[in-house]
This record gives C-alpha cells, structure tokens and sequence, in this order.
C-alpha cells in the first residue's frame, strides 16, 4: 500500500494512430493514477496536450482516463510500441488489473 507502479499500455500492429482513442480502466478503490503520462518530464495530472508526444488526454475520473495518440504512421506499415505509460499509487496491498480498450 503506498507504493507506486508503472504501467505501459502497448500497441501492436497497429496501421493507424492518426485520433485513435484508448480506454485504460482500473479499480479505483485499488489504485489512484499519481501522473497520467510517465513519458513526459512533468507530472501530468490534467486532461491536454502532452507536450513532446502525439498523446492527448481527453478524459480523468477515477477508475478511467481516455486519451487519444496522432501519430502518423506510413501507408502500408504497422506499429507496435508503448502508447503510454501511466504512474499508480497503490491504494491496497492485493492484485488488480488494468485493460487498455480501443476505442475509435
């Protein structure tokens, strides 16, 4: 309890990120995000623009963050890598999950 986590939300294969929106869902009783992109030099604990990604996150609620990624990828060509990482505190010391969803 107390203790902070990392959590990357990976993409694969993926032939179009131009405004594609993921969901990242969480137990909000279990965890509490403490930075919503671990990408970034800042800490990031509000819905914008991050700057320095192709990441925008459009929404934040307890147990939910929306974000979207503009990332051009070449006709023809895949993606596969780290959409974002996101920073948890642990607000129980049992297991939970986390799902990333794609979500247009």
């Amino acid at each position: 309890m107390g203790s902070y986590h990392l959590a990357a939300a990976r993409g694969e294969a993926l032939g179009n990120l131009m405004g594609n929106k993921f969901k990242i869902t969480y137990a909000a009783a279990a965890l509490e995000i403490a930075n919503l992109c671990a990408l970034t030099w800042d800490r990031e604990l509000a819905a914008d623009k991050l700057e320095g990604t192709a990441i925008t996150i459009i929404s934040f609620a307890p147990g939910a963050l929306v974000l979207a990624e503009d990332k051009a990828i070449p006709q023809g060509k895949l993606w596969t890598g780290v959409l974002n990482v996101v920073r948890f505190r642990a607000l129980q010391t049992r297991n939970s999950s986390i799902t990333v969803t794609s979500i247009g």
